[in-house]
């Protein structure tokens, strides 16, 4: 049976190793929260923890969430928040890192947006859609819900989602249509900074 890998990106995101067709589709341990260092703001992905948990588990192929800076949305009380520029820095630099590391082991990795992955179960983005994932989960694999059973674990919930998708792609059950990612816009413009500041060979004093 194939073996995809799926992560949902960022510094409080999850990875799930799908075992396509089996009854039971996550192994033991193919689960996981991603591993971070750091402290507080300090925090980043944990790259040597999540390459020893990505090899142990042997994927064939690798799908991961298409990430961009969020939208100012308005919370409860009506007041819209934004991502400041140093989340959308660290944000992006996760999801590169994370789709990196399969990719140095010759893992084919494929990028989706979250429109597209939630439109073929007819979810929504917004307020609440985080626990509607995780309920939709555990309806699919009640035998998941050891895994899902906080509702802090909805980014594991998606995790499986994501790659649920991929498989029913493969399988032609959805039209296989993923992110080109030359027409996304960058994750931010602090990203974009950092990009051009490399390609710069001296900078005058």
């Amino acid at each position: 049976m194939k073996r995809l890998l799926a992560i949902d990106p960022g510094i409080s995101g999850a990875a799930c190793l799908f075992v396509c067709g089996s009854l039971v589709p996550i192994e033991p341990g193919g689960l996981i929260d991603l591993p971070t260092v750091g402290d507080a703001k300090q925090r980043e992905i944990d790259v040597l923890a999540f390459r020893d948990w990505m090899l142990q588990m042997e994927p064939d192929e690798c799908i991961i969430e298409q990430v961009q800076a969020m939208p100012s949305i308005p919370g409860p009380d009506g007041v819209r928040r934004s991502m400041g520029a140093a989340s959308s820095f660290n944000f992006g630099g996760a999801y590169r890192v994370l789709k990196a590391i399969p990719m140095l082991f010759n893992i084919p990795t494929r990028p989706v947006t979250p429109q597209r992955w939630r439109k073929l179960y007819g979810l929504k983005g917004g307020e609440g859609s985080k626990e509607t994932s995780r309920q939709l989960a555990l309806q699919k694999w009640p035998c998941l819900s050891s895994y899902l059973n906080r509702k802090m674990d909805h980014q594991r919930a998606e995790a499986v989602l994501i790659a649920n998708y991929l498989w029913k792609t493969e399988t032609g059950q959805v039209e296989p249509k993923l992110v080109d990612e030359d027409k996304i816009r960058p994750i931010s413009s602090m990203l974009e900074i950092s990009r051009r500041l490399d390609d710069v060979d001296d900078i005058p004093e």
